[in-house]
């Protein structure tokens, strides 16, 4: 006669689908309102360039603002270029409540 188990099995994977205690959901951001209120891709790039970094081509900003996403080297500046023309007061006006 066989001998019963005595444990359980155990689990094949990890339970699939979002919520429960510990679900995570990624912060959206407003970025395209930002680049609307600097201005036009041309004019961004010239501001990018006045404040020393290096000149970005027309298609890759035109691409961040398509995206509504700013690569994560670039964040901090536009986020500054923003506070500087007072278009928010903090960061926290860019996130998109959930």
């Amino acid at each position: 006669m066989p001998r019963p188990r005595t444990k359980p099995p155990e689990p094949t994977g990890y339970p699939r689908g979002g919520g429960g205690k510990h679900s995570y959901a990624k912060p959206q951001w407003r970025f395209g309102e930002l680049m609307e209120g600097l201005g036009s891709d041309p004019f961004i790039i010239n501001k990018l360039v006045a404040k020393g970094y290096p000149k970005v081509p027309l298609s890759t900003v035109t691409g961040w603002r398509l995206r509504n996403a700013i690569p994560p080297f670039w964040v901090p500046v536009f986020i500054q270029m923003g506070l500087e023309e007072k278009l928010i007061r903090n960061i926290e006006d860019l996130r998109i409540p959930t």
